[in-house]
């Protein structure tokens, strides 16, 4: 991605870097002309050339406009429709309005086959294949999303090792979840991670043996987050009632909100989502 924008001719000279390709070559100094990894100003840059391209072409493709600006996150775009042709409208705009600054589309991934039948093996995220296996699965944003059924899940895999202070915030730091599905599992962890401190541990000292036998118990436990699974797609087009229910309830050790939508046609009740945060 970086490399597909141009950077000012006046610019470049900030970016010069010494280059050899052995010990034996004179060092050769060149000056980079595209955006560079590992300057901070990079994600920006990138980030502004995909608004920018939105703002200046993206009333020529009115199915993509505004996605690169607001279902974006750094080189991921996130994008759907009601409809298998609103879907393919929304994918040749998309592609077109990239194509405008020499932005081509890789990854692509689809609980829809038609979106990937235009599509080479080579630029899909996955391989398709007749059965269903943890393969099919891959990350959006860092949710483990299966397009086959189209659901959101979990892995809660845990590395052997030592049980210390440093390790536990690892462990607890790794699972991510920006839907809010694992809140009662992370309030409890991160119950566990203020006891720690309350006892004043260090970084890399034992766990005294009741927080230790509480800790291996939920390593024990977590891998059943595979099990978690939720569906990505709530659809409501026909329903004639829809409410948001919100719940909220606090204790000594933490508190809560968590959001459902009630479809009052069939009675069924969707998780949204949950916000957590553990007591001072």
């Amino acid at each position: 991605m970086y490399r597909q924008i141009r950077v000012h001719d006046e610019d470049c000279v900030y970016q010069h870097i010494l280059w050899r390709r052995s010990p034996e070559e004179e060092v050769q100094e060149y000056q980079l002309l595209t955006v560079t990894y590992g300057v901070n100003s990079a994600p920006y840059l990138a980030l502004q050339c995909l608004s920018q391209l939105d703002l200046e072409d993206g009333a020529d493709f009115p199915q993509a406009k505004g996605l690169l600006t607001f279902n974006t996150y750094v080189d991921d775009i996130v994008a759907g429709a009601n409809s298998v042709e609103d879907l393919l409208a929304v994918q040749r705009d998309l592609v077109n309005l990239l194509q405008r600054g020499e932005f081509e589309l890789k990854k692509w991934a689809s609980n829809c086959g038609a979106v990937l039948r235009c599509i080479p093996i080579e630029d899909q995220a996955i391989e398709p294949t007749f059965t269903p296996t943890e393969d099919t699965a891959l990350k959006v944003l860092g949710v483990h999303w299966d397009p086959t059924t189209n659901t959101f899940g979990y892995h809660g895999n845990t590395n052997e090792g030592s049980i210390t202070k440093r390790t536990v915030l690892s462990t607890i730091a790794r699972l991510y979840d920006p839907i809010g599905v694992l809140g009662p599992v992370l309030l409890w962890a991160k119950g566990l991670m203020q006891d720690l401190w309350i006892e004043k541990l260090g970084w890399d000292s034992p766990l005294p043996t009741s927080l230790r036998l509480k800790w291996l118990q939920f390593l024990d436990e977590l891998p059943l987050l595979s099990r978690v699974c939720l569906p990505r797609h709530i659809d409501i087009r026909r329903t004639n009632e829809v409410q948001i229910v919100g719940f909220a309830d606090a204790s000594q050790r933490g508190y809560a909100a968590l959001v459902f939508l009630w479809i009052a046609d069939n009675l069924h009740v969707y998780f949204l989502t949950c916000k957590t945060k553990i007591a001072p």
